[in-house]
């Protein structure tokens, strides 16, 4: 699989990133539903558990070691990625604790292209992060 970023511009240079990315002889292709801190529970009205309500560093590192199962389920690793888009209910929190997905990123060698978005919630109240993905190999 060869991959060749694409920057037009110069304002992601410092960032984890790419603003495009030409991927060419991929064959398989998987997308991964969004990722978060979030376990089965009967007693919330949702069905779902969160572990550390409040804490956005740690709801990223578990959104993060989700993706590395579901990458390493189908075959691949962080270095298939080819899109990212991380969902947050509270954009400020996830900023200063962004290091951990630049970390988390650099280490596989690769700058996919990234999205940021906020929403005004998502699937539990305490949920403050998601991340889905898209990756080729």
């Amino acid at each position: 699989m060869k991959r060749t970023p694409v920057n037009p511009l110069d304002w992601s240079a410092a960032l984890p990133m790419s603003q495009g990315e030409v991927v060419e002889g991929a064959m398989r292709r998987l997308r991964i539903a969004g990722q978060g801190e979030l376990w089965e529970d009967p007693d919330d009205p949702v069905g779902l558990g969160v572990g550390c309500p409040g804490d956005m560093g740690r709801q990223l590192e578990a959104a993060l070691s989700n993706l590395d199962a579901v990458l390493s389920a189908a075959g691949m690793s962080r270095r298939n990625l080819v899109q990212v888009r991380v969902v947050t209910t509270d954009m400020r929190a996830l900023l200063a604790e962004f290091d951990a997905y630049a970390g988390w990123i650099d280490a596989a060698g690769v700058l996919p292209p990234l999205t940021l978005v906020g929403a005004a919630a998502l699937i539990h109240p305490d949920l403050l992060v998601m991340i889905e993905a898209e990756a080729e190999a």
